[in-house]
C-alpha cells in the first residue's frame, strides 16, 4: 500500500500568490502526489493560518480545494482537523465529489476499497 501525508500545510492568503509563493508549492505537491500514484492521500491537520485557531480565508479555502479535490478524483483523501484549524471551517469538503473524508472529531472510515482508517485529530484538551 502506497500512501502519501500530507500535514502542516499553513496555507496563509497573504503568502499565496507571486513566484515561489504557496499556491505554485501546492501544485508542485499535488503533481508530485498524483504522479506517486498513492492508494490513500492521508493530511495531517493545520491546513491554514498560523494563530490558534484560525479562521480561514476564501483564498486559503480555495488553495486547499485546488490541491485536495484533484487527489479524491484519483483516490481516497482523509483530512483530519489539526489545532490550527477553526472547528467547522472545512466541513464543506465532504461535499466535495470523489473520496474526500474531513473529520473534525475521532472516528473510523471505512473506505470504499474495503479497508478502514481510523482518525484521532487533535483534541482540546481544555475543552474535556
Amino acid at each position: 500500500m502506497r500512501v502519501a501525508f500530507l500535514t502542516d500545510l499553513h496555507v496563509c492568503s497573504a503568502k499565496l500568490s507571486g513566484p515561489g509563493g504557496q499556491a505554485e508549492i501546492l501544485g508542485n505537491l499535488r503533481e508530485a502526489v498524483l504522479s506517486s500514484h498513492p492508494d490513500l492521500v492521508l493530511v495531517g491537520g493545520d491546513l491554514a493560518g498560523t494563530t490558534v485557531p484560525h479562521r480561514s480565508s476564501p483564498e486559503e479555502r480555495n488553495a486547499l480545494v485546488e490541491l485536495l479535490a484533484p487527489l479524491a478524483e484519483v483516490t481516497s483523501v482523509v483530512v483530519c482537523r489539526g489545532n490550527h484549524d477553526y472547528p467547522g471551517d472545512y466541513d464543506f469538503l465532504n461535499r466535495l465529489r470523489g473520496n474526500l473524508f474531513y473529520v473534525d472529531a475521532s472516528e473510523f472510515i471505512c473506505m470504499p476499497n474495503a479497508w478502514g482508517v481510523m482518525v484521532l485529530p487533535w483534541i482540546d484538551r481544555s475543552a474535556l
